[in-house]
Parts: C-alpha cells; structure tokens; sequence
C-alpha cells in the first residue's frame, strides 16, 4: 500500500472543492483510497505542458495529477517533479501536485 501526500497548493485547492461539492469529496477520497492500493491502474503519463514525470487519474470532470516516488526514481524526473524532501520520502509514496476539474488542471502547471 502507497502513502498519500498533497502538496500545499493542491490542499488548498482541495478544500475549496470540498466544501463546494459532498458528493465530488466523496469521488476524490474513492479515487484516492484507489491510489493507494495500486497508483498505476488506470493513471497514465502526462509528457508536456509542464507535466513531464507526472500521472493523471480521471474521476468524473476531476483530474488528479500526481507523480509516484518509485516511478520518478526509476525514470529519473525528480527535476521535473522538484519535490523538495526527494531523499526522505519512501519509494512507496504517492505525491498529489493537483486536484481540480479538467479545464483548470490542464490550465496549470505544478
């Protein structure tokens, strides 16, 4: 089983859907539950805009853009992913860069 961080931002922004939306909470924390058993099912890669090294994850109009610790390792995209505490995280770490509906999350850039 994988560890779920959110970055800052991302929290942020999840707070505000949250308290906007019950029923899209309930979708993401599912979704997320699902990232923790297997982040690979049903993620793909994102390679431009900015996104290099990071996955997306559909859930209704939600996107969830992350990045998997032994993944961005394995391929190299620690620059791309620039997680400040790289050394410290396990392997087995899931780390949340994005949370928001299609058009803004692709608007973005980590």
């Amino acid at each position: 089983m994988y560890e779920i961080r959110v970055t800052e931002e991302c929290g942020k922004r999840l707070m505000k859907i949250f308290k906007e939306n019950r029923s899209t909470k309930r979708m993401i924390e599912n979704r997320f539950e699902d990232l923790k058993n297997d982040p690979y099912a049903g993620s793909y890669h994102l390679e431009g805009g900015g996104f290099r090294g990071k996955r997306s994850l559909h859930t209704g109009k939600i996107r969830i853009i992350f990045a998997i610790c032994e993944e961005c390792r394995k391929l190299n995209h620690t620059s791309f992913n620039g997680c400040y505490d790289c050394e410290s995280i396990s392997d087995h770490t899931i780390i949340i860069f994005m949370v928001d509906f299609h058009e803004k999350a692709y608007s973005r850039k980590k």
